[in-house]
């Protein structure tokens, strides 16, 4: 909590939180992060604007993604911004994509 405080907070977003906290932490601290194969925690909150169906929850993921690019010229993000429009396409294609 004291390291999410010490930067601000969350990013002022409608979607894709957590994933703008992280790239935010990266940027702006000496921290490394990573996946765990451990699960720590079950949490699943499903409600009407599920963000994984939602087009405008993606957009906001590419612009952090983006920004992340701008700020480290870091040519790993060019690989997450690839992976997130193939998200994208594949959702549009089986049509369970809001727009």
């Amino acid at each position: 909590r004291a390291a999410v405080e010490k930067i601000g907070g969350y990013p002022m977003s409608i979607f894709g939180e957590d994933y703008a906290l992280w790239v935010k932490l990266i940027l702006t601290t000496n921290w490394r992060v990573c996946n765990l194969d451990q699960c720590l925690i079950k949490y699943r909150n499903v409600s009407l604007g599920d963000a994984r169906y939602n087009l405008t929850a993606y957009i906001t993921i590419l612009e952090t993604q983006f920004s992340a690019l701008v700020k480290t010229l870091d040519p790993g993000w060019i690989v997450g911004m690839m992976y997130t429009l193939l998200k994208i396409a594949t959702r549009l294609l089986l049509g369970n994509l809001k727009i």
